[in-house]
């Protein structure tokens, strides 16, 4: 019961501070999956409300956060330190991290085994598409200002990213059709026998946040068509 405060605690801090809806968030899947469950998804929002909004010291505690899990957090954590590049960011997460080597030892090769070498990829929950994902890692750099994106892209290309791991995505966007759709596609595997094609939510934001940005991408485009004539013009 106090873990679900906790979590529950996070997810408010989240979506609130990330300019989410609360309503749709409660009557989503993951909501429902996590506080059955129980995760550390509750805990790592609260770690991206803090790493994007708070002041450089409690943004480097969101940080840490966001470490606790690492194929949930890691982009996450990417995009905090490119957006807010500031020293004092790093001061907590320096002092966690040489305080865990005094107490666990030398951990990092564990902790990168956890991101790239899960074993549950076969698992129901699971919906990645790696390792076929990695051509999408490009997409990071032409839209390097959208958290949205990062998160969407890091569900789709790490070994392993459970559906209800989508909550930390869900407390700052969750369109109504892709409420339905998470809901649809877990209960009816209750009745069919088989994996159900769990990607195909990540991908349906990906494709919705890329209509939404259709002019950038047009402008995008437009440009680099321009640039290429220019180059068989000059012969280059």
């Amino acid at each position: 019961m106090l873990w679900n405060v906790l979590a529950a605690v996070g997810f408010i801090a989240a979506i609130r501070h990330l300019n989410g809806r609360f309503l749709p968030f409660a009557l989503s899947l993951p909501c429902f999956w996590l506080l059955y469950v129980g995760q550390f998804e509750g805990v790592v929002a609260l770690g991206l409300a803090l790493g994007m909004v708070a002041p450089p010291l409690w943004a480097g505690l969101g940080v840490v956060l966001l470490a606790l899990k690492p194929q949930i957090g890691l982009f996450a954590i990417l995009f905090i330190l490119l957006r807010r590049w500031n020293l004092k960011l790093l001061i907590v997460p320096v002092i966690v991290f040489l305080l865990s080597l005094l107490y666990w030892g030398w951990w990092v090769p564990e902790w990168l085994d956890s991101i790239i070498g899960n074993r549950a990829t076969g698992y129901a929950a699971n919906i990645s598409l790696w390792p076929y994902s990695l051509v999408l890692l490009p997409l990071l750099f032409f839209k390097r200002s959208s958290l949205r994106l990062w998160l969407i892209v890091q569900s789709l290309v790490v070994p392993y990213f459970a559906v209800y791991s989508l909550a930390i995505l869900y407390t700052m966007w969750l369109p109504l059709w892709a409420n339905l759709l998470t809901w649809g596609l877990y209960i009816l595997g209750i009745f069919l026998p088989v994996k159900m094609p769990g990607f195909i939510i990540p991908l349906g934001l990906l494709a919705h946040l890329a209509y939404q940005n259709r002019a950038e991408l047009r402008g995008y485009w437009a440009s680099g068509l321009g640039r290429g004539e220019l180059a068989v013009k000059s012969g280059k």
